[in-house]
C-alpha cells in the first residue's frame, strides 16, 4: 500500500480526467497533470511542490471479480511505489486500466509503466 502522502483524493479525479495528459500501454493508460497545490504563506511559496499523487481505476469491463480487480491495483501499486524515487515530484497521475490480459506479474508491470512514465516526461534525470 502506498502511504497517505502519494494517494491521490477521490474529488480531483474527475478534474484529472479531463484536463490531464493521457499515455498509452498496452494495459493501461496513465493521465498526468501537474499539480495545483498553493500555500498563501510566502515563506512556502517557494517550497517544493510535493511528492507526486496516484490514483488506480480498474473497472468492472476489465473483470466482473473483485479479486482480479484488486490484484491488478496491487500489483500497479507495487510497481510505482518501487520507482517512487525516480518520479518527479508535484504531478497528479491516473492509472487506468484498459486489460488484465498479459500483465500478470510485477516485472512486466514495472516495465510497462517505466515506458510510460519515461514517454509522459515523469522519470527525474
Amino acid at each position: 500500500m502506498l502511504a497517505k502522502q502519494y494517494r491521490l483524493p477521490s474529488y480531483l479525479i474527475p478534474q484529472l480526467l479531463k484536463k490531464g495528459r493521457r499515455f498509452y500501454s498496452q494495459s493501461f493508460v496513465l493521465i498526468a497533470h501537474q499539480s495545483r497545490r498553493f500555500s498563501r504563506d510566502p515563506v512556502q511559496a517557494n517550497a517544493s511542490p510535493g511528492p507526486s499523487r496516484f490514483a488506480f481505476i480498474v473497472s468492472k469491463k476489465i473483470d466482473k471479480r473483485a479479486s482480479k480487480r484488486n490484484r491488478f491495483k496491487r500489483l500497479l501499486r507495487e510497481a510505482i511505489r518501487l520507482n517512487l524515487t525516480k518520479i518527479k515530484p508535484g504531478y497528479n497521475i491516473i492509472l487506468l486500466a484498459k486489460k488484465l490480459g498479459r500483465i500478470n506479474q510485477l516485472m512486466q508491470t514495472k516495465i510497462e509503466l517505466g515506458k510510460s512514465l519515461k514517454e509522459a516526461g515523469l522519470i527525474k534525470v
